[in-house]
């Protein structure tokens, strides 16, 4: 559902001063529960259901809310700080009537207001980036490579070989690794995959901690 590339500031701050007060309060409620920001396409497609806006404007809006709370809790001290943030972000982004200015920095400050869950999640969020670079994404291909005779004029067989990237970050900063698994690697590599897995199912399964670990 996602689109790739992402409305301008410009676009993101006409479609806030245009909702209307039901789907102002629905956004600033959803923002304030458990799942804080998150732009999955179920709850996008739910959120459509509760108002006038597009599953798509959904995921636009809280994305860029998310990124709005994020630079506000970062550089803002006090609601004085988060004001003078967003009365600069309006003056040098906002392209629309500037009567409307106000009432945009008014809505802009309630859906940037302190927010206990989406704080725990920015927490959790550094913590788990921490310093070492995090799995992002991996891809594969198959690989056959012909074995031919020493003579070099026919091919004895083939060799099956995956090819296996890995894309990790920390922040702005990615690396790619590739590595060559054989069939027996790549058993060994699956098995790693299911004990991790297994643990982690442990670990969510159990009464004390369930309760506790943040969805990811």
């Amino acid at each position: 559902m996602s689109s790739k590339i992402p409305p301008p500031v410009a676009t993101m701050l006409q479609m806030v001063v245009e909702l209307s007060d039901h789907d102002l309060a629905t956004i600033d409620e959803e923002i304030r529960g458990q799942d804080c920001f998150e732009f999955g396409a179920d709850r996008c497609s739910r959120i459509e259901r509760a108002t006038d806006l597009s599953a798509i404007d959904v995921e636009h809006l809280l994305l860029f809310l998310n990124f709005l709370y994020s630079e506000t809790s970062r550089k803002a001290s006090d609601d004085q700080g988060r004001n003078d943030l967003l009365e600069h972000l309006v003056a040098s982004e906002w392209t629309g009537d500037e009567d409307l200015a106000p009432k945009l920095i008014e809505r802009l400050l309630r859906l940037t207001a302190p927010n206990s869950q989406a704080d725990f999640r920015l927490k959790a969020e550094r913590l788990q980036t921490g310093f070492l670079p995090n799995a992002m994404s991996f891809s594969s291909f198959l690989d056959l490579r012909p074995i031919i005779d020493e003579t070099r004029s026919k091919i004895e067989g083939f060799l099956t070989v995956v090819q296996f990237k890995i894309v990790a970050g920390n922040g702005d900063d990615e690396t790619t690794t590739v590595i060559q698994l054989n069939e027996q690697s790549l058993e060994s590599l699956a098995e790693a995959i299911k004990d991790a897995q297994a643990k982690m199912m442990l670990a969510r399964s159990d009464e004390y901690f369930s309760s506790r670990i943040v969805k990811q």
